[in-house]
């Protein structure tokens, strides 16, 4: 994973910019005063990343990201946003998406998207009918 640095600062020190691994990172944060860290770009993942359901159940999957700043997140179905609706939640800070009567027509894959002003990134859900 790679960090980037915006500004570093040690005692009257210049502040400094750059880009480290976690490992080498750890070492130069015990030796500086302040630094405001951000990790490049959201890197997401599903929880599940795969789950059976069954017609009239319902389904939950959230998309998980630790970057920073904080992401938002939004699911894509076909290439489409998914909105909240009657039958569906999606909460755009947790990254929850709620189904509560899943259909036929919901199995397949559903994407996650993760997005902060360092970028975006992208994971796939699925979502297999059972029975």
């Amino acid at each position: 994973m790679t960090i980037i640095i915006a500004t570093c600062q040690t005692g009257g020190a210049e502040p400094k910019t750059g880009s480290a691994t976690a490992p080498p990172l750890l070492q130069i944060i015990t030796a500086i005063a302040h630094c405001d860290i951000y990790i490049a770009s959201p890197r997401p993942w599903t929880s599940p990343t795969s789950q059976n359901f069954i017609v009239d159940s319902r389904v939950m999957m959230q998309c998980l990201s630790d970057s920073h700043p904080t992401s938002t997140f939004s699911w894509r179905r076909d290439g489409s946003v998914v909105t909240s609706s009657d039958r569906l939640q999606v909460d755009p800070v947790t990254g929850k998406l709620i189904i509560y009567s899943a259909a036929v027509a919901d199995a397949g894959q559903w994407k996650c998207v993760a997005s902060n002003e360092r970028g975006e990134g992208t994971t796939v859900a699925q979502l297999n009918l059972i029975g």
